[in-house]
């Protein structure tokens, strides 16, 4: 079975495929970005997100936003971040 799958960030195609090795417990996060993708994750946070930077080598607010989102959805139980 092969399934092409676009990411929420960038223009290049993952595809995915079955194997006879063991599954990753982080298998699911495929189908979380194809959720995000589908909702135009990306677009919407860059449109909502209240913090703009001004360094052309600054990393985009909203990849910051959904990298933390991701490590929240795999499990994450420590981080840098006292809420």
């Amino acid at each position: 079975m092969h399934l092409k799958s676009s990411p929420v960030f960038g223009k290049y195609k993952v595809i995915l495929r079955s194997t006879q090795r063991p599954v990753t417990p982080f298998g699911g996060l495929c189908v979380f970005f194809e959720f995000l993708h589908k909702i135009d994750f990306g677009d919407a946070v860059n449109r909502f997100m209240p913090i703009k930077t001004t360094s052309p080598n600054a990393i985009e607010p909203s990849r910051i936003f959904a990298s933390f989102l991701v490590s929240v959805v795999a499990g994450t139980s420590r981080g840098s971040l006292t809420i």
